[in-house]
């Protein structure tokens, strides 16, 4: 008799023998057998051994042995057939379910697209039968594989995947498996691998409250090594950022930035030099210092609060000069400096928010001088930002009365929320003494109705002032209809010659110049 027939025979006497099919041990291990035949009897076995299971427990674990034979055949056909019943030996012997989706972990790597299709579709079918016997063998492969292929697609299929399973399925216990899992795998992957998964935790539904919000953020604070020294390379500097953009989301009044933002200016703003001589430096140099300030309004006391307004106060003098004596002395006008305005906005934003915590930095009896030169400078600077105000807000409301560009529209706006926010801060250093109660919407994040004029419930507190004047607000009104965001430059960054004489403002704005850690 032929061998498929034989096999189709042993099949049928199986399946009628009801009640007493495990009278018929002989025939199933004729099965089994046939996974070692030609490619027509591996087809039938795929489908005949997982068939038969339930009637063999003893045979339970050569059944599978001989089932994962098939999954590691050579012809493709064969092995995705095999891939397709495997999920029937997990509804049989949950025992089976973390060896299988371990396996089945390994196969991503395939690069056949109908095999892994084949693959995810079993993976979701165990998830669906034991979701932590299944999780449990991915996270195996995550952890400890040496195959960057595997690896990077078991987190990719987990990411995708996890949030479309039901969530009867996905509950709190499972979520502090998983974020359990992730914490256990982070000091075996590297830094791409961690930021590829950190996305699953983020869309956890326990990430929303603050105690595993605090986790998420001290798992990122341990991979961006916020206790080593820096050591700057276009790598490093992106990574780092990379890092604190997946904490931002999570500082809050319950959840403080200060760790980040003071080893941002101890470690790595005193580097900015540094910085800017790498490939894309004066990119990641203003990045480095518009993230600085995106955190900074989430600091708390802290020891190193003081020293860290020194550092940002030095670095505030360099791009903001002191007045000419010419023009100190008659009001003469002298040469407009090249000043670059973003930069001063965040580099005065952040020291505002360390003065809250540390105000004797500028307001004690042997720091006046420090606070008179730091005065001459900003009135010096004040000057030319009104003018610059000005003459954006006389160019945004000419641009109504003939075709302008929505990109260069746009692009005033910003400038001019730059300038507004910079005179803001400004006001508030001069009061005496200083105050810090306007708050403002930074420059280079989208306009939204709830940045603008929001009344801060505090007594006394102003409300905040975001510089956007009514004609700045239609347009970024019509933007936001249209669905686009505001027009951010390339690299956030823009220098300007500001005109500081009181009766020119025309010429404002101008071109400007342009160890392991994380991986």
């Amino acid at each position: 008799m032929d061998k498929v027939d034989k096999l189709y025979q042993n099949y049928d006497i199986l399946a009628d023998a009801k009640n007493k099919t495990s009278e018929h041990e002989m025939l199933y291990l004729e099965i089994i057998q046939a996974v070692k035949g030609d490619q027509s009897e591996k087809m039938l076995a795929c489908q005949f051994i997982p068939r038969f299971l339930k009637d063999f427990p003893n045979l339970a674990e050569t059944a599978l042995d001989a089932q994962l034979d098939l999954v590691e055949d050579e012809d493709v056909a064969i092995r995705k057939n095999a891939v397709k019943y495997l999920p029937s030996f997990c509804k049989e012997s949950k025992e089976f379910i973390t060896k299988i989706s371990d396996i089945l972990t390994q196969m991503l790597q395939s690069e056949d697209s109908g095999e892994l299709a084949t693959v995810h579709t079993a993976l979701m079918t165990i998830l669906k039968i034991d979701i932590k016997a299944t999780l449990e063998g991915i996270f195996i492969q995550i952890a400890a594989t040496e195959e960057d292929a595997i690896r990077k697609r078991a987190i990719q299929f987990l990411c995708t995947k996890f949030k479309f399973l039901p969530p009867e399925l996905t509950t709190k216990d499972v979520e502090e498996f998983v974020l359990e899992k992730c914490k256990a795998s982070f000091p075996e992957i590297g830094g791409d691998d961690f930021l590829n998964l950190m996305p699953l935790l983020s869309n956890l539904k326990i990430a929303k409250t603050i105690p595993v919000q605090q986790t998420l953020v001290n798992l990122i604070a341990e991979q961006a090594e916020l206790d080593a020294e820096f050591q700057p390379s276009p790598d490093n500097v992106a990574g780092f950022l990379q890092c604190v953009r997946l904490a931002l989301p999570y500082f809050s009044a319950f959840i403080s930035s200060t760790p980040f933002a003071n080893y941002i200016c101890l470690f790595v703003v005193t580097k900015l030099n540094e910085i800017e001589e790498l490939d894309g430096g004066p990119e990641l140099s203003l990045d480095v210092i518009k993230l600085l300030a995106e955190i900074s309004p989430f600091l708390t006391e802290d020891d190193q609060n003081k020293e860290c307004a020194e550092v940002i106060h030095k670095i505030l003098l360099e791009y903001i000069p002191l007045p000419p004596p010419a023009d100190i002395e008659n009001g003469s006008q002298s040469e407009e400096p090249n000043l670059k305005f973003t930069h001063i906005e965040c580099l005065l934003y952040i020291f505002t928010h360390y003065l809250k915590h540390c105000p004797e930095f500028l307001t004690a009896a042997d720091n006046s001088q420090r606070f008179k030169d730091l005065k001459a400078r900003l009135q010096f600077l004040a000057r030319g930002v009104q003018n610059g105000i000005k003459t954006f807000r006389e160019s945004l409301v000419s641009n109504k009365s003939k075709e302008t560009k929505a990109e260069e529209t746009k692009m005033k706006a910003i400038i001019l929320r730059t300038m507004n926010n910079i005179n803001s801060l400004i006001k508030d250093l001069f009061r005496t003494p200083p105050t810090f109660k306007t708050a403002v919407s930074l420059s280079w994040k989208p306009v939204s109705t709830s940045s603008v004029k929001v009344p801060i419930t505090s007594a006394g507190v102003k409300r905040e002032s975001d510089g956007v004047t009514s004609d700045e607000k239609k347009v970024a009104k019509r933007d936001s209809k249209s669905g686009r965001e505001l027009y951010q430059p390339p690299g956030g960054k823009y220098s300007t010659n500001v005109n500081f004489s009181r009766s020119r403002g025309s010429n404002f704005y101008s071109r400007g110049r342009g160890g392991k850690r994380f991986y």
